[in-house]
């Protein structure tokens, strides 16, 4: 309980102190009502006589409240004024004391130091005019031995470039030269084999023999026969190829023959399995090998017949055929 009462008391105090009118109204009530607090505090006196002298119509309340409002109030405007009148007092001071030290000659140690100190700083001037100097001047030669240099590798790399592209031009017209000569060489070689063809075919068809012949049956001349043999060979190729075909490839060329020529792998893979009861994995299979005989085309994800596949498919499932 003292504790408490305690800090009460200290956190009053604080509100005195940093409120002006409270803390001037307890100064003032203390010294308009002194006579009070000397009676109540006088060792001397007995407390009866005390009891006796203290009476609360001399206790002054109004003087106490007039003097914390003329100090709150109204004193703050007088101490305006008072530091003004302070800081112009100090101008006025510092341009009075500025005006005597300007007249006022240096002394002699003075002026040693002032001149030590401008000589000192002169020198340091000097001495970073100087490392400056020395930087630009080293930093131009720099500049100008890599221009030099960078004139010279361009230089360089110039005449090499144009030497390089001279020699392969030369080396490229030889060659050229060469191909020139070995095809004018194989012309010459084929004209002369064009002429012996000739010749000969003159006279086979001079001969008593071919012409008592009939035409079905006289012989075919050299290029005639060369193109009736190329033929020949395709379309055996193309008839082993078409009979190399397993009966799963020939289940996907079906699927395209009956679809597209061009679908969706796995589109593709399962529409084989809802039709034809075929696993992907097999599928895939026979996709790669017909790929691999260039039949299918796998790009980008899609499958599609290649010029080939269009005529096997043509070939295998067309109307009429048994194959």
């Amino acid at each position: 309980m003292h504790n408490d009462l305690k800090d009460s008391i200290k956190a009053r105090l604080y509100d005195m102190k940093y409120t002006p009118f409270l803390a001037s109204y307890v100064f003032f009530f203390v010294y308009f009502n002194a006579k009070l607090f000397l009676i109540f505090f006088d060792p001397e006196l007995a407390t009866t006589c005390k009891i006796e002298m203290l009476s609360y119509d001399d206790v002054c309340h109004w003087k106490p409240i007039v003097g914390a409002l003329f100090y709150t109030l109204i004193f703050p405007f007088f101490q305006i004024g008072f530091y003004s009148a302070k800081l112009w007092f100090d101008k006025k001071m510092n341009e009075r004391k500025q005006a005597i030290e300007k007249q006022t000659l240096l002394s002699v140690e003075e002026s040693i130091e002032i001149r030590y100190t401008a000589i000192k700083l002169q020198d340091e001037l000097d001495e970073y005019i100087k490392k400056y100097e020395q930087t630009k001047k080293e930093y131009d030669d720099y500049k100008t031995r890599l221009e030099t240099e960078y004139i010279d590798r361009s230089k360089e790399l110039e005449s090499s470039f144009e030497e390089r592209v001279a020699k392969d031009t030369e080396k490229l017209k030889n060659e050229l030269i060469e191909a020139q000569k070995k095809v004018a060489d194989r012309g010459g070689e084929i004209e002369q084999l064009k002429k012996q063809v000739a010749s000969l075919e003159i006279k086979v068809n001079q001969s008593p023999k071919y012409a008592s012949a009939p035409s079905s049956e006289k012989p075919k001349s050299g290029l005639e026969k060369i193109l009736s043999d190329a033929q020949n060979k395709q379309d055996n190729e193309f008839q082993r190829l078409i009979k190399s075909l397993e009966k799963d490839e020939k289940v996907m060329l079906k699927s395209f023959f009956e679809t597209d020529s061009k679908m969706n792998k796995n589109s593709f893979k399962d529409l084989i399995l809802k039709n034809n009861q075929m696993q992907k994995v097999t599928s895939e299979k026979a996709i790669q090998s017909l790929i691999s005989k260039k039949i299918v085309l796998d790009q980008f994800g899609d499958v599609s017949l290649t010029e080939l596949g269009l005529k096997v498919v043509d070939e295998l499932f067309r109307e009429g055929n048994n194959k």
